[in-house]
């Protein structure tokens, strides 16, 4: 995947916002310090949605509602064959 194809995906900057987080935390440890993981995430959560509004991020389509769609498919069709031969017997 190309950078730049990279820089636009809402996974990657989530991803990296959470690793930032612990490494974060960790060096927190170290230093005595803590922040607050409830904040982190609102303010991560905030960013990532501006970003999505203005279209600098795209959010990617669910991937369950295209499996779902394509098993309800396949299941009404094996509904539709088992009623033809439940109809030639």
């Amino acid at each position: 995947m190309k950078l730049k194809n990279l820089m636009k995906s809402y996974s990657f900057w989530t991803a990296l916002a959470g690793a930032l987080v612990i490494l974060v935390n960790s060096l927190g440890a170290v230093f005595g310090f803590q922040i607050e993981e409830k904040l982190i995430s609102d303010i991560v959560m905030a960013v990532a949605g501006v970003l999505v509004a203005f279209g600098i991020v795209t959010l990617p389509a669910s991937t369950k509602d295209k499996t779902t769609e394509s098993d309800d498919s396949q299941q009404s069709s094996v509904e539709e064959k088992n009623q033809q031969n439940e109809d030639n017997d």
